[in-house]
């Protein structure tokens, strides 16, 4: 039985302006249109009188913001999380997240109950810290066994301890660490008592988002038997152009060609992509440097400061 509330916080995955706000630029919500992240997962059971580890790869884990909307008055964002495990298996989710101010929320279904957890108060600071308010007790019936059970949220803390550059596979960034603190006690009508505690250490870049994650959950059971999961999430990859983008966005031109170099004028802080929206190199300006053979998108803005999508392909 799991209650693990703040994996769902800690994993933070565009072209609707008119829609953003500050708080959501910040976080990179409408900065970047895709994520890409590898996933490290053990986790342990017992079974008298030996321990049992697992462990699972995830080599393909994305997040995107798939839509924009209004929620209560404010700015909100479907996020759309897709991930290939290493045995080929696949699952999909999606979440809500709102700008209340200079704050972002994450809406999650908590114990049955919809309800709203404070994730970043932004512009984030070193010495900041915040609950994320989910506190307080919950009644229902979670065993489903007619009679009602206790939930208690004691812990649901956010600190910014420290802030310094960190390296993962998409690059080195100038990051803020935060710490996630939470306790769950569970009280069960069937006389099953509870503890769980969540430790997150989280690696945040504004205007792109979260680049590292570790997140270790302990589980106490009637005072024994203790469990703990493990998870570590690096970002690969992110992206500034949609799957959608690439499959159906007009550009401005083709341009075919057999080298692994290319020049193209007119075009400044341009981006390249693989046809799968993976960022490839950044900041190119005049020279395009291919990586093989395959169709790419250069995006780019020009002289009149439009936005520019050009179409490569290397044969």
């Amino acid at each position: 039985m799991k209650f693990s509330l703040f994996v769902c916080v800690s994993l933070f995955v565009f072209s609707a302006s008119l829609l953003a706000g500050p708080a959501g630029d910040y976080v990179g919500l409408t900065t970047v249109k895709k994520w890409i992240y590898e996933e490290l997962v053990a986790d342990s059971s017992f079974g008298y009188p030996n321990w049992t580890v697992t462990r699972d790869t995830i080599p393909y884990d994305s997040v995107s913001v798939s839509d924009f909307f209004t929620l209560d008055g404010k700015t909100a964002y479907e996020r759309y999380y897709f991930k290939r495990h290493s045995d080929g298996s696949t699952e999909e989710l999606r979440d809500t997240l709102y700008e209340n101010g200079s704050d972002v929320w994450l809406k999650i279904p908590l114990f049955t109950i919809d309800t709203a957890a404070l994730a970043y108060k932004t512009p984030l600071s070193v010495g900041n810290s915040w609950e994320m308010g989910i506190g307080g007790e919950y009644v229902g019936d979670y065993d489903s066994d007619g009679t009602n059970d206790t939930v208690t949220v004691s812990h649901d803390s956010s600190y910014v301890v420290s802030r310094g550059n960190y390296t993962v596979p998409a690059g080195t960034f100038d990051a803020f660490e935060i710490h996630r603190l939470g306790r769950v006690e569970v009280s069960l009508s069937s006389g099953t008592n509870m503890i769980e505690w969540v430790y997150s250490f989280e690696r945040f870049v504004p205007r792109l988002g979260i680049i590292y994650d570790s997140t270790v959950i302990v589980d106490s059971v009637s005072g024994f038997e203790t469990h703990w999961k493990f998870d570590v999430i690096r970002l690969q990859a992110y992206t500034g152009i949609s799957e959608r983008e690439c499959q159906t966005e007009p550009y401005i031109k083709g341009i075919i060609t057999k080298s692994s170099t290319l020049k193209v004028n007119g075009l400044r802080g341009s981006y390249l992509y693989s046809v799968d929206g993976t960022l490839i190199g950044k900041d190119i300006n005049g020279t395009v440097t291919l990586p093989g053979k395959g169709v790419f998108f250069l995006r780019g803005v020009d002289k009149n400061h439009r936005s520019v999508i050009i179409k490569i392909i290397r044969r």
